[in-house]
């Protein structure tokens, strides 16, 4: 039987434990991201979300700057931009480049 939600949080609170999160952190590099979209002809997040394949809340939060971009977002912009293109829009927080794993995994 799958735990749920409840049942995984009781059973971290009795270990005294807490879910940890990804060691890895990007940051979207905003002035790349909207010259992107200019590129492209997006006028709207809602335009630039349908070709990534995101919600526009996500791609509004990416350009207001309350929000990092998580695995998801990586790879959508891999997906439809490459690598090379990847580097320019995310800072991996190493000197400026993407973590070599979250180059493997797009």
């Amino acid at each position: 039987m799958k735990a749920t939600k409840a049942t995984r949080s009781a059973r971290n609170r009795k270990l005294g434990t807490r879910p940890t999160r990804s060691g890895h952190t990007a940051k979207l590099r905003i002035d790349n991201f909207d010259a992107e979209m200019k590129r492209l002809g997006f006028t709207s997040n809602l335009e630039m979300a349908h070709f990534l394949g995101l919600g526009e809340g996500t791609v509004s939060r990416l350009r207001t700057g309350k929000g990092d971009p998580g695995i998801a977002v990586v790879l959508a912009l891999a997906k439809r931009f490459g690598y090379a293109k990847l580097a320019e829009l995310i800072d991996g927080g190493n000197g400026g480049t993407v973590d070599p794993e979250m180059r493997a995994a797009a």
